[in-house]
């Protein structure tokens, strides 16, 4: 990223105004035996799932807030997307 951003500037292209950045691991290295807790979530229950979830990754108080609770079931489903990839 910062070899373009210098590519960029030695162009005289304009400096990006805002940068934001994610991670995730690669699909196919997001199974179950890549991983150092090897619970497969997506094949939990919602209850615990969510025990499971926070154990690996801590508790979020704004996922668990009860007027979140029935936007964030779909968060369940992205463990099994990502679980089941096939190269």
């Amino acid at each position: 990223m910062v070899h373009r951003l210098q590519e960029a500037k030695r162009l005289g292209l304009p400096e990006p105004a805002l940068l934001i950045v994610s991670a995730n691991r690669a699909p196919h290295l997001a199974a179950s035996h890549h991983d150092v807790d090897p619970t497969i979530l997506h094949t939990l229950t919602y209850t615990h799932f969510w025990t499971a979830f926070e154990r690996r990754y801590g508790t979020n108080p704004d996922l668990v807030a009860a007027s979140n609770l029935l936007l964030v079931k779909p968060v369940k489903a992205t463990p099994a997307l990502r679980g089941r990839y096939d190269p």
